[in-house]
């Protein structure tokens, strides 16, 4: 039998087609196609942040939430700072302006903050959880003209990170969900049910083991009753969830991944199915994505993106296109990373709209200057808080950043010679880039067993090499702003200072904790903290 295809004419009829397409015509489609496509992607994106925001200054700020702290229908700021610590305020006038109101009096360094009404008054209280000299998690109820009362503290004891509220009994009042990250036996997810006064009648968590970094609470079985989903970090933790029964009690559900060391988490349905999915700030492995199928299971879906390590993930529809947009606070000081939605749980990374330099931790979303869209605000550590309106409609193209008023250090212009596989600095004996290095007073290289070494600083480029047997397996780190890195099972090292071989003893040291004799070797592969000349 003969093979014939055909289609409908316009002038009426069927005509032959002999089954081959032109190469020319092929061409036209697909450039046409990918003119539509280009032209689709860039016209949901052209929205302008412009920068502006209470803080310009310094501030080691971590922790971040909106509420309404004088009843006036604007939305004020919380932020919580790890130096100096405390909780600091800034009250909006719903037009782009801030005044800063008294700060909340702790001594504590704030690693998760949350804003709600706790006592039903009408009045945003603040929840936050704090280490150092005061540990546990605090509460502050609101007096209203800038008086605030320290209520009960649900407890004084542990380290705890990210802080969620939410009534997750159903009695109209607001309760706490907070990642307690104390240790592997003093860990786990802690609920403490409010009573609508501000006090705390019980404790309902679902685990009291494990490291957990974040919790993100949501209906992830459709059955009305919000569940819980927390990032962990170590082996045996990774990603957990479970489905509440809407009285406190809890059920663990099929886990989306069981190791691994993430970060921030975020719920929203991502690929527009009607099921709550989960995106997760990962330590060296970017941002992950799991796609809820709403009974409680999972499938790993389509990340963002594979590699860097991110704290705090936050999702929203910034396009105007009804799909979630993901936003992510690096902590490799590479800024915000955005992403565009697709629409079916695809990315597409948008630049030239947040920074690309600088460590973030909390990123949240809110309209705070009332033209009806989201507006952005970010915990900087080292920059303060930052905030940018989304000004314009799809077509604007205005942009006009506010520079940071932080002071930088004066950079360092030293010529040397840089052995970039040892990391070494090498010059002749009292010769010129020697001598001036030490009339800095040493800032760029101090001697180890006689021998010059690189110092060093925020900003450099670590590779550390993890050696099991005859397996090397390298990752890549950046130094922080503060001068820290973590590595493995190991956060919040200071490395600043030190060099390569002593952050190499360093971290062999501390890994004896968790691996029999280690194998370690670190060198500096980026000499960013300092202005070097290669020779």
């Amino acid at each position: 039998m003969e093979n014939r295809t055909e289609r409908y004419s316009p002038g009426g009829g069927a005509c032959r087609w002999s089954g081959h397409l032109r190469p020319g015509f092929i061409f036209l489609v697909l450039i046409l196609w990918s003119v539509w496509l280009t032209g689709c992607w860039s016209r949901r994106s052209e929205f302008s942040p412009l920068q502006i925001g209470p803080v310009g200054g310094g501030g080691h700020y971590r922790a971040l939430d909106v509420g309404d702290f004088n009843a006036d229908g604007n939305p004020d700021l919380a932020g919580g700072s790890i130096l100096p610590g405390g909780i600091s305020l800034w009250i909006a006038d719903g037009t782009g302006g801030w005044r800063r109101s008294s700060p909340l009096t702790t001594r504590g360094q704030i690693h998760g903050l949350a804003v709600a009404d706790l006592n039903n008054d009408g009045l945003d209280d603040v929840v936050a959880s704090s280490w150092g000299i005061v540990r546990g998690v605090q509460v502050w109820l609101n007096g209203g003209d800038g008086f605030w009362i320290q209520g009960p503290n649900p407890t004084d004891f542990g380290e705890y990170e990210g802080i969620r509220l939410a009534d997750i009994n159903h009695d109209g009042n607001v309760d706490i969900i907070a990642a307690n990250a104390t240790s592997g036996e003093e860990g786990g997810v802690q609920v403490w049910l409010g009573d609508g006064t501000g006090r705390w009648v019980a404790e309902v968590g679902p685990s009291s083991a494990g490291v957990f970094r974040d919790v993100a609470v949501a209906d992830f079985n459709n059955d009305g009753n919000p569940d819980i989903a927390a990032s962990g970090w170590g082996p045996g933790v990774g990603v957990r969830v479970w489905l509440g029964n809407g009285l406190g009690g809890w059920t663990s559900a099929a886990n989306p991944i069981g190791r691994g060391q993430y970060w921030g988490i975020a719920a929203d349905d991502f690929n527009r199915d009607g099921n709550m999915d989960i995106a997760v700030g990962c330590y060296l492995n970017g941002v992950k994505v799991w796609l809820g199928d709403g009974h409680g299971g999972w499938r790993q879906g389509e990340g963002p993106i594979k590699s860097g390590s991110f704290w705090g993930v936050t999702a929203a529809d910034l396009d105007g296109d009804g799909a979630s947009d993901l936003l992510a606070g690096s902590l490799d000081s590479k800024g915000i990373k955005f992403w565009l939605n697709n629409g079916r749980g695809g990315w597409r990374q948008v630049g030239d709209k947040f920074p690309t330099y600088g460590t973030y931790y909390s990123i949240v979303l809110s309209d705070m200057n009332r033209d009806g869209r989201p507006d952005v605000a970010a915990a900087s550590y080292g920059e303060g808080v930052k905030v940018w309106f989304l000004m314009g409609d799809a077509t604007s193209s205005t942009e006009s950043p506010i520079s940071s008023s932080v002071e930088q250090p004066e950079e360092e212009r030293i010529s040397v010679k840089v052995d970039t596989a040892s990391g070494l600095l090498h010059s002749a004996p009292g010769g010129p880039a020697v001598q001036k290095a030490r009339d800095r007073g040493n800032s760029v290289y101090t001697e180890i067993s006689g021998v010059p070494e690189y110092i060093i600083g925020p900003g450099d480029v670590l590779e550390i090499s993890f050696w099991e047997r005859t397996t090397e397996k390298k990752s890549t780190i950046v130094v922080r702003p503060d001068g820290k890195i973590s590595y493995s099972f190991l956060e919040d090292l200071d490395v600043n200072g030190l060099t390569a071989s002593q952050v190499d003893r360093l971290i062999t040291e501390k890994l004896r904790g968790f691996v029999k004799s280690p194998r370690i070797d670190v060198r500096v592969t980026e000499f960013n903290s300092k202005k070097v000349s290669l020779l």
